[in-house]
């Protein structure tokens, strides 16, 4: 913007800072992107332990906090 309102000089360097900096925020994005898609994904996923069978939240392809069966027996 300073080379079309202020009439700056355009030296080869900014132009190469400007794409990077861009190309990486962009990556960056996408990442994020593709990060939530895959836990949304995750989410609508997930079986029931009742219907699979299985009695270890471990067994499936979620993961389960490793201090989950420590809270729920804190509870009782």
């Amino acid at each position: 913007m300073g080379v079309v309102f202020l009439r700056d000089s355009l030296y080869f360097g900014s132009l190469i800072r400007a794409s990077v900096i861009t190309t990486g925020f962009y990556t960056v994005m996408w990442g994020k992107a593709k990060e939530v898609a895959m836990v949304e994904d995750d989410k609508n996923n997930k079986a029931d332990p009742i219907e699979t069978g299985t009695d270890c939240p471990s067994s499936g392809p979620e993961k389960a906090p490793f201090l989950e069966s420590y809270k729920n027996d804190e509870d009782v």
